[in-house]
């Protein structure tokens, strides 16, 4: 059951006013007609001549203060109510208390929508918009909001809403696009630094104004949910965001629009589907006047990075039973693979030359920026470097007589996705060969190419795997230092650190994976897991999974299968409970943790809708 009140209008003074005047010139006319007939002269005596007779009646004045004051006295507005229960559309216009005009229309019964047509009337006199409803043997005509107009258009309540508040929602996602929520060094209640806490504080009080209940995790992670009973659905988000980099045509941290694409870090992941996600369930609250469930926004601030905060949200709070996180491609993902980043380090000591090396920001983006600065006798490297075949993505300049620096230029992607990018350690690495510097440089860069570069599969360190629910390992070179930087404050001139990221399939194991690796690398360099999700997989049978397929087919009319990816979502925090549930449809490029990041506004405003129709079946499992 729906039930909406569609306008109040209160008659205006100058209304009023007019009536009078209309009154008086009225009472005019008939004493000028009455004269003139000279019929009535007896009754002049009685009949008030306004403008032209002078002479008082008092039954005119009674019949004038008669008419004024019903006028006065009438009802000040007209209330237009429509209730929709079980598919029967109720219109009612009501003078006080009073229904004046009331019709009862069962939609199924509804064989055409036009704009613009007329039939029996219940509409609002200031109606821009009028709608007839033609059934088989009659038409009404009726001026509906947006959500009505929705309803009766095939789609809902929800969907009507989000159309409605969609400006609002845009504003809402610019204004946390501008704060720039890359994970720093921990402060005073702030692990993740002030721009993660200033985000989820943004959201939280947001939630808070819609009406939902909230509470902050000492600034790890916070949630906003509505509803009441035993059961718990969640709706997994973060907040944090990959650091912008470079390559920008906007800037990163504060939206644009241009050509229906939003543009700023975060615009798809996943502040956009955060914002999505509140709307959507903000939706639904104002359409269920009873939710026999609790819905819950989880909103996290260290997605990109470790999942502190997810750590920290099961320390205390109730784990959901069935959840979707809108933070990877429709329609809908139930395996990702295990997830592996791993720091390697060793020294480069001899040699005839000093190598420092510098690029990456995480192990999870494909850096798209690379340089290496090379100090000794840089003459005795003139012939290789005029042999080199130039290209767009190496450029070389000597800082002095004994100092070549060289930049190399990719194109940033998904560390989850490697080969989609051009990684900008490639094409230095092959570089460097060239110059053979031979001593312990030398032998790093041989290794280099012969590990990682143009290997994403991993091939080269021994990782060549697959499996047929999973698919294949990935594998992304991320970061690579040499020598003293301002990344790593703690490495000396000779020491050496790379940071690769690994995505592997379900059916292997950590150490599966850790041991192949290690049976790849030199004896000399060492090698540490830094941080590891193991692999995740929903039954594509479930009814979590069935009706979230429902949902995507219903909105797209599109018959795919659910997904492996190789990224890593919230979903993991779940075994066997959760999914990820967009934000991505099929066949657009992939602009995560890449410059320029963007979202469709039509995408996500669809995807709101399908977030908003997907609580509602979950809520009714």
């Amino acid at each position: 059951m729906y039930k909406q009140i569609l306008e109040r209008k209160k008659n205006s003074p100058v209304k009023v006013i007019l009536v009078i005047i209309w009154l008086l010139i009225l009472a005019s006319a008939l004493n000028i007609f009455f004269s003139w007939l000279n019929i009535f002269n007896a009754l002049n005596n009685i009949i008030l001549p306004i403008y032209f007779d002078p002479t008082a009646s008092t039954l005119s004045v009674f019949l004038i203060i008669f008419v004024i004051s019903y006028f006065l006295g009438k009802r000040a507005y007209s209330r237009f109510e429509y209730t929709i229960v079980d598919n029967v559309l109720t219109v009612q216009q009501f003078t006080g208390k009073r229904v004046i005009k009331e019709i009862v229309i069962n939609l199924d019964d509804v064989t055409e929508i036009k704009d613009g047509c007329f039939g029996k009337k219940l509409y609002n006199n200031n109606a821009k918009r009028l709608v007839s409803l033609v059934l088989k043997d009659k038409k009404y005509t009726i001026s509906p909001d947006e959500i009505l107009l929705g309803m009766l258009n095939g789609a809902s309540f929800s969907d009507g809403f989000i159309d409605i508040n969609y400006d609002e929602i845009i504003e809402k996602l610019k204004d946390l696009i501008k704060i720039p929520s890359v994970k720093e060094e921990a402060e005073e209640n702030m692990p993740f630094g002030k721009p993660c806490a200033d985000a989820l504080k943004y959201v939280l009080d947001l939630c808070e104004e819609l009406g939902f209940k909230t509470k902050n995790l000492d600034n790890y992670c916070g949630w906003a949910q509505i509803g009441e009973g035993e059961k718990l659905i969640g709706i997994l988000c973060h907040l944090d965001v990959v650091p912008a980099g470079d390559g920008w045509d906007t800037p990163p941290f504060e939206a644009v629009i241009k050509d229906d694409e939003l543009f700023g870090r975060g615009a798809i992941d996943d502040k956009g589907p955060a914002i999505s996600a509140i709307y959507a369930l903000y939706a639904v609250k104002n359409e269920l006047k009873s939710i026999p469930c609790r819905v819950r926004l989880i909103f996290g601030c260290d997605e990109e990075s470790g999942w502190a905060c997810m750590d920290r949200y099961a320390k205390s709070e109730e784990i959901p039973s069935m959840a979707f996180t809108p933070d990877a491609e429709y329609p809908v993902i139930i395996t990702e693979k295990g997830i592996a980043q791993f720091e390697i380090t060793g020294s480069l000591a001899e040699g005839n030359y000093q190598l420092y090396i510098q690029g990456g920001l995480r192990a999870n983006m494909v850096p798209d920026k690379a340089k290496a600065t090379i100090i000794g006798d840089i003459d005795a490297l003139e012939k290789q470097i005029a042999d080199y075949k130039k290209t767009d993505n190496i450029s070389l300049y000597k800082k002095d007589e004994n100092t070549l620096v060289i930049e190399s230029l990719g194109v940033g992607a998904h560390g989850s996705t490697p080969e989609k990018g051009k990684n900008a350690f490639f094409e230095l690495f092959k570089f460097i060969d060239t110059l053979n510097l031979k001593g312990s440089q030398g032998k790093f860069v041989k290794n280099m190419l012969n590990i990682f570069v143009d290997k994403t599969n991993g091939t080269g360190a021994n990782l060549c795997l697959n499996d047929e629910v999973s698919g294949a390992l990935s594998l992304n070179l991320g970061m690579c230092f040499i020598g003293k930087n301002d990344i790593y404050d703690n490495m000396l001139d000779d020491s050496l650190k790379i940071v690769i990221d690994i995505r592997y399939p379900v059916s292997y194991s950590i150490n599966d994976i850790s041991s192949r690796l290690q049976s790849a690398l030199p004896d000399s360099w060492e090698c540490d897991v830094l941080h590891h999700q193991a692999p995740h997989h929903v039954d594509k049978d479930s009814k979590l999974v069935k009706t979230l397929m429902e949902v995507y087919k219903k909105y797209t009319n599109r018959d795919d299968e659910p997904l492996a990816i190789g990224g890593g979502t919230y979903a993991r925090t779940l075994p066997h409970k959760a999914v990820a549930f967009g934000v991505q449809f099929p066949d657009k490029p992939d602009k995560a943790h890449q410059p320029n990041e963007s979202v469709s506004l039509t995408d996500l405003k669809t995807s709101t809708k399908m977030f908003a129709c997907a609580i509602k079946r979950l809520i009714e499992e």
